[in-house]
């Protein structure tokens, strides 16, 4: 009996352990904490992202960059217009308070100043500036010798990128921005700020009749999560990801700190290297007016652009924009905030912009990626809180204009069977320098930034052809130690051709015009860039020193063990950049300076040049340099453009035109372009046809005082010399021109009369290149 009811007992208490639900019970319970814990974590992960994401966009100092300032002197010849044309840039980018003012009956134009003060500039009849007064609150009219105006604002730099962004607070927006956005995008912000249910219905039936994302549905809320947290592809799990995002971030900020959030990163256009961000950038590019100043007219015209920044361009297509600009303005009257009179008053106005100087054709795109793209080399704790950039504005818009419309016209006199296979695809290269500190005034790096963002300028490698030939005669009119210079201009270099061999290979070098001469004169290979002359001068230098002139001079060049044949005709790829420094250390005298976007004022520490070659050699080959325009190849820049005589230049071609070359330099500038196909395919032109007229057209429009010429170094005299012989010049021997020399390198014997020697038969010379 016993034993049975312990054996019942034991049974129950297994039933018991075993009791239906409990085990159930106990899951439920651990997968709800373990669900709500994962909840609170997410939660918590999320509401961590948009505080940091936050802190992010409240912290972020876009570094604002401007142009280098204009300085205006009285007696300056300077065109009226160009100065007109600055301020209008300056008032587009907000730079001066309110519009200047023209009058014409006595050529002055009024400059509204910052703190009430202003400045008249009064042109004379002959494009002078006449007089400069400067008037203060305190103070009546004074006269100033100079004025310097303020700098142009070209956009801000923000993570590596050209942007134009101005937040603002949310009291310096105007009430009818406010008004008319929220109208147009979402009504019930402020009822439902995070998520528009009726809003996602109408969208979502919608997408399905049109079989694609054509509406959005989404609150101010979500748009601005989009623009600050999430990429720009539409797809469900981002949709969903956006929704989550919204109602926490709805729960963690007040819905008016939202709206600032979104008036101030909403995208409002663009164009090459800059995006237009936030209504008040929109505001000043677009009517030249702070977000506090704008009225319903132009709060509608930016309500339009936000749907659609390039579709609803109101540049480019002006009456797309005006007609949904009309129906925001027609929401505003049904609602009953314009009515019927302001309603068709404002219908009737136009969009009333400002003229776009900078906005679809922003100064210089290719000078601003280069400086965004230096900006992000400098760390982020050392980086500036503003730039300020060596750009001259007027010569960079106009560098940017010439340079697609010479190509345009320049393809017009290509072979027709190029211009068959390279439809529009001819391309250039322009730097201007200034020598005397490295400041790079203007940079363009191809026809068309939006095309073609590739800067040709800083990033593509070409040969730089009889350019490069300053470096053999820079090395042999130099003195070596106590060593007398291997050459002078006046010396008499072969003119005989060459047979080189390297290995199995033969190079037989020709001059690119027919010359029966068995000798020139240093000063005449140079001027008329002759091939086998500086062949045979190379051949007498130490290919050691080459390099050293080389590195010196800024080119890379491999050692000397390892230099090509072809060496001295410029076969070792360079940018234009390169070549643009190069000859600016020869322009400036001597001294070794290298290229800058940012003006000097903006470095901490500013050195003076080092000097790395002698005064003397360096004058003696700006005087070849400068008998290249009076009478060599470069001879166009001179009957073209008259006054330059404190100019120096050289054109350079590759094979078959490959690489066609101009650099005109002087004492406070240098100006390099290039022109030539991005595939290498020939053009069978010279440099003087293709890429002399560029620089020669952005010179004239500059004007001003012509530059004057280097003064010669006290270790120069002057020497009048026989032009055929080299020899001192008498004139029973005929021609002879003067020339400089380093003291005791002249000429010390008299020339003597000869008889001219006949010329070569050109039959005979073509055969002699081969035997």
């Amino acid at each position: 009996m016993n034993q049975d009811s312990n054996l019942t007992d034991s049974m129950g208490k297994k039933r018991r352990k075993r009791k239906p639900g409990s085990r159930f019970l106990w899951l439920s319970a651990f997968f709800l904490l373990l669900i709500f814990g994962a909840t609170e974590a997410t939660i918590a992960w999320i509401d961590k992202k948009i505080h940091v994401r936050l802190a992010q966009v409240k912290g972020a100092q876009p570094i604002p960059v401007f142009a280098h300032s204009l300085t205006l002197r009285v007696g300056q010849p300077i065109p009226l217009f160009r100065v007109w044309h600055y301020l209008a840039l300056a008032r587009e980018g907000g730079m001066i308070p309110s519009p200047p003012l023209l009058q014409k009956t006595t050529r002055t134009i009024h400059i509204p100043l910052d703190n009430g003060n202003a400045a008249d500039i009064t042109w004379g009849s002959d494009d002078r500036i006449g007089e400069i007064l400067r008037t203060s609150k305190d103070r009546g009219p004074r006269p100033e010798p100079k004025i310097t105006l303020p700098p142009l604002f070209l956009g801000s730099i923000e993570d590596g990128a050209m942007i134009e962004y101005r937040p603002v607070s949310f009291s310096q927006i105007s009430q009818a921005i406010k008004t008319t956005f929220l109208l147009s995008e979402d009504q019930r912000f402020f009822s439902s700020p995070a998520i528009d249910l009726l809003g996602i219905g109408r969208a979502f039936f919608i997408d399905i009749k049109a079989r694609r994302f054509k509406e959005g549905g989404s609150t101010i809320t979500q748009q601005v999560v989009k623009n600050l947290f999430l990429s720009r592809k539409k797809s469900l799990g981002r949709k969903l990801e956006e929704a989550v995002l919204a109602l926490r971030m709805a729960s963690i900020l007040t819905p008016q700190e939202i709206f600032e959030l979104y008036l101030n990163h909403i995208d409002l256009g663009g164009y090459g290297t800059e995006r237009i961000v936030g209504v008040e950038a929109a505001s000043l590019r677009y009517f030249g007016r702070h977000a506090s100043e704008l009225g319903w007219k132009e709060a509608a015209t930016l309500a339009a652009l936000n749907r659609a920044p390039t579709y609803y361009s109101p540049f480019l297509h002006p009456g797309r924009t005006k007609r949904l600009r009309d129906k925001i303005l027609g929401l505003l009257y049904r609602h009953q905030i314009l009515n019927q009179k302001d309603w068709s008053k404002l219908t009737r106005l136009p969009l009333g912009l400002i003229e776009p100087k900078g906005l679809f054709h922003p100064v210089g795109p290719y000078f601003l990626d280069e400086l965004a793209r230096e900006e992000r080399r400098i760390p982020s704790q050392a980086g500036p809180s503003s730039l300020h950039t060596t750009m001259d504005p007027l010569l960079q818009e106009e560098a940017d204009r010439i340079v697609p419309s010479f190509l345009r016209r320049l393809e017009k006199s290509l072979p027709p069977r190029i211009r068959r296979s390279h439809p529009q695809a001819l391309e250039a290269a322009l730097v201007v320098m200034d020598p005397r500190t490295g400041a790079i005034r203007a940079m363009v790096g191809g026809r068309d930034f939006a095309s073609s963002p590739l800067n040709r300028a800083t990033r593509s490698r070409r040969q730089p052809a009889s350019l490069f030939k300053i470096v053999p005669y820079l090395t042999a009119l130099s003195p070596h130690g106590s060593s007398p210079p291997i050459a002078t201009l006046a010396s008499s270099l072969p003119n005989t051709p060459l047979r080189l061999f390297l290995g199995h290979k033969r190079w037989v070098p020709k001059n690119d015009e027919f010359d029966a001469s068995k000798s020139v004169l240093l000063y005449k290979a140079l001027e008329r860039s002759m091939n086998l002359p500086v062949l045979h001068l190379s051949e007498s230098l130490d290919k050691a020193s080459l390099v050293e002139t080389a590195r010196k001079l800024g080119f890379e060049t491999p050692g000397p063990t390892r230099l090509p044949m072809s060496y001295p005709l410029g076969v070792v790829a360079q940018t234009p950049l390169q070549i643009a420094t190069a000859y600016s250390r020869i322009a400036n005298g001597g001294y070794d300076v290298s290229p800058s976007l940012i003006d000097p004022v903006d470095r901490s520490a500013f050195l003076v040049p080092e000097r790395i070659f002698p005064s003397g050699p360096v004058f003696l080959l700006w005087t070849g340099l400068h008998r290249v325009l009076e009478e060599g190849t470069a001879a166009t820049f001179m009957n073209t453009s008259p006054g330059r005589a404190g100019w120096a230049g050289k054109t350079g071609t590759s094979n078959r035109g490959r690489d066609a070359w101009f650099v005109a330099i002087s004492s406070r500038e240098v100006v390099l372009a290039w022109v030539g196909f991005d595939d290498n395919t020939p053009t069978y032109r010279f440099g003087a046809q293709l890429a002399l007229p560029i620089v020669s057209s952005l010179l004239s429009f500059q004007g001003g005082f012509p530059p004057a010429p280097p003064p010669a170094p006290p270790e120069i005299i002057l020497t009048s010399v026989d032009e055929k012989t080299g020899l001192r010049g008498d004139p029973a021997c005929g021609p002879s021109v003067v020339l400089p020399f380093l003291a005791g390198t002249e000429p010390s014997e008299n020339c003597t009369r000869t008889m001219p020697n006949p010329p070569e038969n050109p039959i005979l010379h073509f055969f002699r290149q081969f035997f």
